[in-house]
């Protein structure tokens, strides 16, 4: 069997097969060597079905959810606090931004007066603490549901407008 090698030119190539032929006849091995087809790496796999992203203006949807879920005001979660129920909640909308929407990180950031690695930290920090606290999960759950719903609701009589 012969490896996968780069030749540097088609004599380069011609002169190893050559002198692989002469060491196989040398060992008394048959002159032709055994190639092997390399098959195509199979297609990836399609992938999950998202939901589809929400409207555009919708940052302050996920955020003003967010609040009304964790019972704490707006302006906490775009404010300086680094209180832990104002960061956790700051955390979640990240999160739901980056899912729901197709803002950038740095979109994402400026909408919550941060830069995109806070919300790349925000994101890691929040599907940790997801893993290893139901209760968070299920109110995370509640406020991707509500959003998803009224986006649903929005887009059925969007298409009753027209």
């Amino acid at each position: 069997m012969i490896a996968l090698r780069e030749f540097a030119s088609a004599r380069e190539m011609v002169e190893f097969y050559r002198d692989l032929i002469a060491r196989r006849n040398a060992l008394g091995q048959p002159p032709a060597p055994v190639l092997v087809e390399i098959a195509p790496d199979p297609e990836p796999p399609p992938p999950p079905e998202a939901p589809p992203p929400l409207p555009r203006s919708t940052m302050k949807r996920i955020i003003v959810a967010a609040a009304q879920e964790f019972d704490i005001p707006m302006e906490a979660v775009c404010g300086p606090g680094r209180c832990k129920r104002d960061v956790v909640v700051r955390h979640v909308v990240t999160l739901l931004a980056s899912e729901l929407t197709n803002f950038s990180l740095c979109a994402i950031g400026r909408a919550l007066n941060r830069d995109h690695t806070s919300v790349l930290h925000a994101i890691r920090s929040v599907r940790r603490r997801l893993a290893a606290d139901p209760i968070l999960a299920i109110k995370v759950a509640r406020v991707r549901g509500r959003l998803l719903q009224e986006s649903s609701e929005q887009m059925t009589n969007q298409g009753e407008d027209k």
